[in-house]
């Protein structure tokens, strides 16, 4: 035992990837546009694959305006978030504000 270390692996050990996994459909009532803009990295990074957004009747109208459910602002959150969470499954916004 000369102190020297050896460190090695067996391809064996690695678990295989699933071959179907479950699909994680969230339907969320639109926040106030500041929450929502922090909900975006978290939801995705749980492993979300659908999140829907619709205005509730209870949601304020000048919500729907808000810049934070507009494609170029979300679509970087949501990546932070996948790559957060070390999801590679694109996540799908869809998002429905017109009246109730």
């Amino acid at each position: 035992q000369d102190g020297n270390w050896s460190l090695g692996f067996e391809f064996d050990t690695f678990l295989p990837a699933p071959a179907e996994s479950n699909e994680i459909t969230l339907v969320l009532s639109l926040p106030f546009p500041r929450r929502l803009k922090l909900l975006w990295p978290q939801i995705s990074s749980m492993g979300v694959t659908r999140i829907c957004i619709v205005r509730g009747k209870l949601s304020d109208s000048d919500y729907c305006g808000s810049s934070v459910i507009q494609p170029e602002v979300y679509r970087p959150l949501v990546e932070e978030g996948m790559s957060q969470g070390c999801h590679t499954r694109e996540v799908t916004v869809d998002i429905s504000v017109k009246d109730v």
